[in-house]
């Protein structure tokens, strides 16, 4: 309805009031200008994973921490994994904390470990002192991680966005898919064949940071079905000093 048309209307309208008459007018006039909202384009999962590829290839360190929503990571007999959190001076060098519990009886445990220059060192868990193992008997394996995670995200199976978020004051863009547990072995040693695994990835938008990534399912032979571990990422290309223990 037009303006005119609308005055005409009104005017042959008896006893009307002249405020309520304007208000009623603003109020159609505005109803009828208003523009539908806009929907904002859903980004593009596959895209995305492969910028994530390349950004984390060229990562040149990073923090990290590593939590057991549900289940834990068997170190060796007895003694599970709870959490770990660390630095990663890419590609080889990597310093950790390691948060542990026993079965029977049951005791919280603590040790720390360093790898540098392809050695590493463990505390002992008992006695605290520093001990050098081989790299491959660590809990996670942090070397060469840049090259791991992006290797990780270039198969992920199905991937679709769903959704942004605000972490840890990145915008990211959450994208769920699934994941061959054999395909985890570079990052949790022990991987076992054959099980399909959740993956999901808060994929920073602009620069391609995945700033974090929660994996549900069973990894390990020892893993519970219900297993679910968050890897949190922060401090990229940050500053790090790793030295072996004296």
């Amino acid at each position: 309805m037009g303006r005119v048309e609308i005055w005409g209307l009104l005017r042959l309208t008896p006893g009307f009031h002249r405020p309520l008459v304007w208000l009623f007018i603003l109020l159609l006039l505005g109803c009828g200008s208003s523009a539908p909202p806009t929907a904002q384009p859903t980004p593009d999962a596959h895209a995305l994973l492969h910028k994530a590829a390349s950004r984390m290839m060229a990562l040149e360190s990073l923090a990290f921490v590593l939590e057991h929503q549900a289940g834990s990571t068997e170190l060796f007999r007895g003694v599970e994994m709870t959490r770990a959190v660390g630095v990663v001076d890419i590609p080889d060098n990597f310093s950790l904390t390691v948060e542990a519990q026993t079965a029977q009886p049951r005791a919280y445990l603590e040790f720390s470990a360093i790898s540098v220059g392809g050695r590493a060192y463990m505390t002992d868990v008992f006695t605290g002192r520093w001990r050098q193992v081989n790299v491959e008997s660590l809990p996670v394996n942090l070397g060469r991680l840049g090259e791991t995670l992006a290797d990780i995200v270039a198969v992920v199976e199905s991937p679709q966005a769903v959704g942004t978020e605000f972490l840890a004051g990145h915008k990211t863009v959450v994208i769920k898919g699934r994941i061959k547990s054999q395909q985890l072995s570079g990052l949790v040693p022990g991987a076992a064949q054959g099980y399909s695994v959740g993956l999901d990835l808060w994929v920073e938008e602009s620069q391609g940071l995945v700033v974090q990534v929660l994996i549900t399912g069973q990894v390990m032979s020892a893993d519970v079905p219900e297993a679910a571990r968050l890897l949190t990422f922060d401090a990229f290309d940050a500053p790090v000093d790793i030295a072996p223990p004296e």
